[in-house]
């Protein structure tokens, strides 16, 4: 009987192992990439693909993954010397790291411990159903970088400064009204290999291509909002199987930041268009 107790208990903590360990999966876009937070911190001249491109609801659940990179070395940041510096490991705290997150979000890495050795890379998923105000949430991500010149740990922020920093930018979770069309995980399920879309160019100054590749033919809508949440374009094509593209006319709107959603109600698509005057 103690034995199959004991067994029932490693068998329940493989379970909760294996659980904690698939929280979320390094992206393989960023495997080639310096070290870092990714994507990085959207800034409009710098980086404008970069920031949370996925808008939150209320009373939605919600869920945004980070890529982390530990090399062998990095540039040593500010206010030490621009040297590199071999490191030992990243750490983000399990608790308390993410600064200005929206009620009820919460957050999980992949390790567990949140602590990424040198030479791997690890991930963080934010997730959770808030019940926030709509409107723009600015979070920052607190690591400790260590190494031999910081065997205690030197604590940075990404972004540390909007405009002059280390890691300049923003990023910006997007909460809109419940039931809002883009609400992307609550209206549908993103699948890249059944459905895929890019904007380009992007930054657009009067028009842009939308490039689809659909597994399945049928109709989409797609549409344009602005931060609040106000839908400011809205389309309905018909894809054929395969790839093809689609021009937009943005020459109404003024320059700024928008969401666009693509999708046909059951799986879709979803990011930021930058629109520079």
């Amino acid at each position: 009987m103690n034995r199959i107790f004991l067994l029932a208990l490693f068998l329940l903590g493989s379970v909760g192992l294996m659980a904690q360990t698939d929280v979320c999966q390094p992206d393989p876009m960023y495997a080639d990439s310096s070290a870092g937070i990714y994507p990085a911190p959207y800034h409009d001249s710098l980086n404008p693909m970069g920031g949370i491109n996925l808008p939150a609801c209320r009373n939605t659940y919600w869920e945004f993954t980070f890529t982390a990179i530990v090399p062998d070395s990095i540039q040593a940041p500010p206010p030490l010397p621009p040297v590199m510096v071999p490191l030992d490991s990243f750490k983000i705290e399990t608790t308390g790291a993410i600064l200005g997150l929206p009620n009820n979000f919460s957050y999980a890495c992949n390790p567990p411990t949140c602590v990424i050795p040198r030479n791997e890379t690890g991930c963080l998923k934010i997730f959770g159903t808030t019940d926030s105000p709509a409107g723009e949430y600015d979070i920052q991500v607190k690591v400790k970088i260590f190494s031999f010149l910081t065997p205690d740990g030197l604590e940075v922020t990404v972004p540390d400064d909007p405009e002059q920093g280390f890691f300049p930018g923003r990023y910006t979770i997007t909460v809109l009204e419940e039931g809002s069309p883009e609400c992307v995980t609550a209206a549908f399920e993103l699948q890249p290999d059944r459905l895929r879309a890019t904007l380009s160019p992007n930054p657009a100054i009067a028009t842009t291509q939308l490039e689809v590749y659909a597994a399945q033919a049928g109709i989409y809508r797609l549409s344009l909002t602005d931060l609040a949440g106000r839908t400011l374009l809205e389309r309905r094509l018909y894809l054929p199987e395969g790839e093809t593209t689609e021009s937009l006319d943005l020459s109404a709107l003024p320059a700024g930041m928008y969401l666009w959603t693509l999708t046909d109600g059951q799986k879709g698509a979803s990011g930021k268009v930058v629109i520079a005057r």
